[in-house]
């Protein structure tokens, strides 16, 4: 055969070919069209309505968009299919009928699906630190799981902590209490505090009643002295003891002490299914930003944080407000926390500890997010305050400037609890009674 009839001939099978490839692809196409817009409907309606408090499976929310509809159709993770399902690999199945809605579940593979939380040792937090910002790191040259540089007595309190988080008998009695206050999956607020910043959180307790944001049921008041505890109860607030958490008089550190019994409150909370708002004594709202646990907008998001703007290892999440949902992700970031509460006493800080665990390679795949300090005006500065540090300096107002319709969170800095009232005052968000024991309604 001459060379130009073998080209001929080979183009024409290869056009044939491409032909029969062709036909064989729109007839899949055809017949898989419709199960393919089934599967990207039904995820597009979970990530829609995936909001945290639900306690409704994939699968319940499959089976009654089913039962609602006029065409019969098989629920999420049965093998039986119509012309309008699609037939569901084992390994989603176990995604999907999780106790979990599908935006919080772990899928297989991930690090932490078999864990309840990560080890010091294994953290090698000491090693880590080095990493990052080296100002206020964590660091003991001789350990890198940082254990030889933290002292005995700080180490026994540490785990008498976790020993009480743990003790059955101490955990059905906080969740008895727990349920009391507030229905699982509900959100909670969660302030510490002693008696010489009581005041702040009755005040607190006060603001929400007068701005009618309907939250004060939901308070619960970690009262690290039993003067601050018996102010609280007198004001009908809801009251957690250091006892609880097992921690004892006499205190180590007033303030470390507190950060360790608080972050084995919020885990505790999250461990039980409740959204957890964590903030100081001395943050006060101007709106309630409560929406934004459940919100479908931050569905995804497992924890956010006021901003701390520093390049140091304080930063930059701050610690003085932060919105946890109790995703599994979030529920073993807490409880890590709670593991590793030595460094507290180590470095005396709270804030260096959860900023240097947020950084650690092993939480990569939390989704944290830190709340907008501010935003631009019209003329392109930052004058509108958001979440934001209401800073005093020499007197002045400082950042009370940026204060407008916008914002949501101030929280209150000065040096003194006197300085910290004043300014409470001046920009009129004291509620609290001369005599302590009323608020004054406007």
């Amino acid at each position: 055969m001459p060379p130009t009839q073998a080209s001929c001939a080979f183009l024409n099978v290869g056009v044939a070919v491409t032909f029969i490839l062709f036909l064989a692809s729109t007839i899949y196409l055809e017949l898989t069209s419709a199960s393919t817009g089934n599967v990207v409907a039904v995820i597009s309606s979970i990530d829609g309505e995936s909001v945290r408090g639900s306690s409704e499976t994939v699968s319940e929310k499959s089976s009654s968009s089913s039962s609602s509809s006029d065409s019969s159709s098989s629920s999420i993770g049965s093998e039986t299919t119509t012309d309008d399902t699609v037939i569901v690999p084992e390994h989603l199945k176990q995604i999907w009928n999780n106790e979990y809605p599908v935006a919080e579940a772990i899928p297989p593979g991930y690090a932490f699906a078999k864990v309840d939380y990560v080890p010091l040792d294994k953290l090698r937090m000491c090693e880590a630190s080095k990493g990052g910002p080296k100002q206020h790191s964590i660091k003991c040259e001789e350990d890198p799981t940082c254990m030889k540089c933290i002292k005995e007595k700080a180490i026994m309190r540490a785990r008498k902590v976790k020993e009480a988080l743990q003790d059955a008998q101490k955990k059905k009695k906080r969740e008895k209490l727990y349920r009391s206050w507030a229905k699982e999956g509900s959100s909670v607020v969660l302030i510490a505090a002693d008696n010489k910043f009581i005041d702040f959180v009755l005040n607190f307790n006060c603001l929400v009643k007068a701005k009618g944001f309907g939250v004060s049921d939901s308070i619960i008041v970690l009262a690290t002295d039993p003067e601050a505890a018996s102010r609280a109860e007198a004001h009908g607030m809801n009251v957690l003891t250091f006892e609880m958490f097992g921690v004892s008089l006499p205190l180590a550190s007033g303030f470390t002490d507190t950060m360790v019994a608080v972050t084995a409150a919020v885990a505790d909370l999250v461990s039980f299914g409740y959204s957890v708002c964590l903030q100081d004594a001395d943050v006060v709202w101007l709106q309630n930003p409560l929406w934004m646990l459940n919100s479908t907008h931050f569905s995804q998001i497992d924890i956010q944080f006021q901003m701390a703007p520093r390049w140091d290892a304080q930063g930059v999440a701050n610690t003085g407000f932060v919105l946890l949902r109790p995703t599994p992700k979030t529920r073993i970031f807490t409880r890590t926390l709670v593991e590793i509460s030595e460094l507290y006493y180590f470095k005396g800080d709270d804030q260096i500890v959860w900023n240097s665990l947020l950084r650690h390679w092993h939480f990569a795949q939390l989704h944290w997010q830190i709340l907008p300090r501010a935003s631009a005006g019209a003329d392109g500065k930052l004058t509108r305050g958001r979440f934001f540090d209401l800073h005093t300096t020499n007197g002045k107002d400082g950042t009370a400037k940026w204060i407008d319709e916008g914002t949501l969170v101030l929280h209150t800095v000065s040096s003194t609890a006197e300085a910290k009232r004043t300014q409470m005052e001046k920009i009129g968000v004291w509620f609290l009674a001369q005599d302590g024991r009323s608020c004054t309604m406007p």
